[in-house]
């Protein structure tokens, strides 16, 4: 903008402020001349998002530009300033403004925690005992397809997983005392249900 740039004396620059930038040339005779004005928009790379929970809904801290992901997919069309998950997993955003992208936030782990895509042909997982000392039963009923589990601490981290058909005994045994959450997959109809287990 007219202004001399202390210390920009080298054949490149680069901007860091938006404006129109001129370079003059000075030969060793003292003859000068200056280019015309090149116009700079400098676009500040967004800052990293956080994400919050709120209810059943995941948050961002930035309120334009989001651009959701699921472990290390992008989730299409998932581009507000919140998202509510269908699956657990780690979930993060980037904030994508003006033709930059900031970093990936930090990881937020989901855990679902109501039964969903419930339809007509409602289907129930039974588990006893529970409380439970050592084993307990998964019992699927009647479904006759595959049915995956995960059981979660309750800081959200997976301790135990594995799948069966009919029904299945899960040891505790080797856990502390304290209250798991259970999430049932139905790996056909992706039905989910979630349960919590007393471990005494």
């Amino acid at each position: 903008d007219g202004a001399i740039i202390t210390g920009a004396t080298n054949a490149t620059y680069t901007a860091n402020q938006s404006g129109n930038y001129t370079v003059k040339v000075v030969n060793l005779t003292g003859c000068e001349n200056a280019s015309i004005a090149t116009t700079v928009t400098v676009n500040l790379i967004p800052t990293k998002a956080t994400i919050i929970q709120t209810g059943a809904d995941l948050i961002s801290s930035s309120n334009a530009g989001n651009q959701w992901f699921k472990d290390a997919d992008m989730i299409v069309g998932a581009t507000n300033n919140s998202y509510r998950p269908l699956v657990s997993g780690y979930y993060r955003v980037q904030v994508r403004l003006n033709g930059c992208s900031g970093p990936m936030s930090d990881p937020y782990f989901y855990l679902v925690t109501s039964i969903l895509n419930t339809n007509t042909s409602s289907e129930t997982y039974k588990l006893f005992p529970n409380p439970v000392n050592d084993k307990f039963l998964i019992d699927a009923g009647a479904s006759i397809h595959k049915i995956s589990f995960q059981i979660f601490d309750a800081n959200g981290r997976r301790i135990l997983s594995n799948s069966f058909t009919k029904s299945i005994v899960v040891d505790l045994s080797k856990l502390n005392s304290g209250t798991y959450t259970i999430l049932i997959t139905n790996t056909k109809t992706l039905k989910q249900e979630s349960k919590q287990i007393i471990k005494q």
